[in-house]
């Protein structure tokens, strides 16, 4: 006799075996699976469902199996029900991730869900490891790739978000501080 997938607490009858997606709950009751779990096989002894693997969920009750996270998503605990987006900063390539992985340097991620880190920080900005956004240079710093932020050499300084500090310092300097000119002001060059 073939076994028939039985409705929610359908009792057993004939063969006295469980449909997939179901569990056996005695004395002769098969239910349903509950979300983040499954049962591939027709039982009649298994009185829970597996869990589905991090990386994999199970969105509906009586699943015979767990769906994989999309690319950009993760699980990561057995038993969800859902994929989370990964958060700015970070990005899970693939299908199946259990972990988002950080952004390298130099790249950022603005938006949940992120597949990879696409976006490069243009020159005179900067990013470290999992950034959401680049961060502007002020003026006693350049930035020439995107990675680092770099002071400018004594004697000089760059404009805002600038790729390299080549304007002198000035010679003379009367008046109000001379805000963000740190190396200037550390090479004496401002009186």
């Amino acid at each position: 006799m073939k076994p028939t997938l039985l409705t929610q607490g359908a009792i057993i009858t004939g063969d006295g075996v469980c449909g997939l997606g179901e569990y056996y709950e005695p004395p002769g009751i098969c239910r349903p699976c509950s979300t983040g779990t499954y049962m591939d096989e027709l039982i009649h002894e298994y009185t829970e469902c597996n869990r589905c693997e991090p990386g994999t969920y199970a969105a509906d009750e009586g699943m015979d199996y767990c769906d994989p996270c999309d690319a950009g998503e993760y699980a990561e605990d057995e038993g969800q029900r859902e994929c989370v987006g990964c958060a700015p900063g970070t990005y899970a390539s693939s299908m199946g991730m259990s972990e988002c992985f950080l952004c390298p340097p130099g790249r950022y991620a603005p938006n949940y869900g992120s597949i990879a880190c696409y976006l490069e920080c243009p020159l005179g900005t900067y990013s470290g490891e999992g950034a959401a956004f680049c961060l502007d240079c002020d003026h006693a710093y350049y930035s020439p790739g995107g990675t680092d932020r770099i002071p400018c050499a004594p004697g000089t300084y760059s404009e805002k978000n600038a790729a390299t500090c080549l304007i002198p310092c000035p010679t003379r300097w009367s008046g109000e501080k001379f805000d963000g000119y740190d190396s200037c002001l550390k090479s004496g060059m401002l009186h």
